[in-house]
């Protein structure tokens, strides 16, 4: 989902809305095959993330500690 705002002038917002749904309606048919095979193939990387991520957190969390926040 797109979430964001236009200021235009009144004349260009109806091709404006036209465009936007052409564009936002659905993915683009290789995306929708790459989300397939996101979903359906190897999923090992998945926890080399959220190890990488976990990582992060933590990192975050003490630098927040350290300047007196929590």
């Amino acid at each position: 989902m797109e979430i964001g705002y236009l200021i235009a002038p009144m004349e260009y917002i109806r091709p404006l809305q036209k465009l936007q749904q052409n564009f936002f309606i659905c993915a683009n048919n290789f995306v929708q095959h790459a989300g397939i095979a996101a979903l359906i193939g190897s999923q090992d990387h998945v926890k080399e993330m959220i190890a990488t991520y976990n990582t992060r957190r933590k990192f975050i969390i003490k630098r927040l500690k350290d300047i007196g926040f929590g």
